[in-house]
């Protein structure tokens, strides 16, 4: 059992991102205690919207999909009453491959006020699965949503709809989950649930989590960002400060042109609390040019020790991602301390 994808917010872990999505650090949309941004989309005119039913942001897919599992994440929408638009409003939840399709939940247009659960086709057709009776997800406040599903793309599907840490469903829905043209999920996804002419409608997303256990007893997911120069820099250029932004600044880099360099750099403490450490995960955007070195080496130096994995580059920037459950060094769960005390490993390789 395990969590097998997790991401504070940032843009850079959604390689696919609409021009509009950008990290937000509004401290009412996000926890700040624990991350620095929330992914969203700006709200400041009718330009920043797109049709109902885009993909607005995707986040990197799974190594395996599913049709069984949890997604959770904190999420805070705002709409005017009375904002014109389609009855369905699907918002976020999970995806499959590269198609417009998955299981969202959103709200009703005809009450914004009201939480939904939704299923669409990879042509983009939404059914609607199940209503929340009373009104009782708020807009304009953050909430937490943790979704449980069975049986996806079955006739015996189940989900349930959990809001703000509460023990019983505040949705829950048994039937038919077939969906055509998405025969299973395997990537977190921020459909648009606007439309061109709704200047007071956006939505921020954060502490994303897909598992194959119950998300309701992990306490959250915390940007661990680049503070201090670490023990080791023998780049060609660049230090800490060019790669601690929190919207990504692809003029804004650090350089190796020769293999076997290093960089470490200090990364910020864990929110106080008692809780485990269920993984680390080091996201990292590059590009290699047309000669020199062609490998990334991603991962961590914990207590002098260092453990990288070999990520391949291309000639455009890409995120690549390390994701580690277990310390690779301890082959043991990270402890508090050894994560406060955690520094970021990049190496240049061939």
């Amino acid at each position: 059992m395990s969590a097998l994808w997790w991401a504070c917010g940032e843009d850079i872990e959604f390689p696919t991102r609409h021009t509009y999505m950008k990290s937000d650090t509004a401290a009412t949309k996000r926890r700040t205690a624990y991350v620095r941004a929330a992914l969203g989309n700006t709200a400041s005119g009718a330009t920043t919207h797109t049709t109902i039913g885009a993909v607005m942001a995707d986040g990197v897919p799974l190594a395996a999909p599913l049709n069984d599992g949890w997604f959770s994440c904190q999420y805070f929408h705002f709409l005017t009453a009375g904002e014109s638009g389609s009855a369905a409003r699907p918002s976020v939840g999970l995806g499959g491959s590269a198609v417009v399709g998955g299981l969202f939940i959103g709200r009703l247009q005809t009450n914004y006020d009201k939480l939904a659960l939704f299923k669409i086709t990879s042509a983009g057709v939404a059914t609607t699965l199940a209503v929340e009776v009373a009104s009782t997800y708020t807009s304009a406040a953050l909430a937490r949503f943790d979704i449980h599903f069975t049986g996806w793309d079955s006739v015996s599907g189940t989900v349930d709809v959990y809001l703000n840490g509460a023990s019983t469903p505040q949705l829950s829905f048994s039937g038919d989950l077939t969906c055509s043209g998405v025969p299973d999920l395997d990537r977190f996804r921020l459909m648009g649930d606007s439309k061109p002419g709704e200047v007071a409608d956006y939505q921020h997303v954060s502490e994303v989590i897909i598992a194959d256990e119950d998300t309701r007893s992990f306490a959250g997911v915390a940007s661990l960002a680049p503070t201090a120069a670490g023990t080791t820099n023998t780049f060609d250029t660049g230090a800490y400060t060019d790669v601690d932004e929190v919207v990504v600044d692809d003029a804004d880099l650090i350089a190796s042109a020769t293999v076997a360099q290093e960089f470490d750099c200090n990364i910020n403490d864990l929110p106080a609390g008692d809780f485990v450490v269920r993984g680390i995960k080091v996201s990292a955007r590059a590009v290699r040019g047309a000669t020199g070195p062609a490998t990334l080496k991603v991962g961590v130096n914990s207590g002098g020790t260092r453990d990288t994995a070999d990520r391949s580059l291309t000639t455009a920037l890409e995120t690549h991602e390390r994701m580690m459950e277990l310390n690779p060094i301890t082959g043991l769960r990270f402890t508090t301390a050894e994560t406060n005390a955690l520094q970021i490993c990049l190496k240049s390789a061939t």
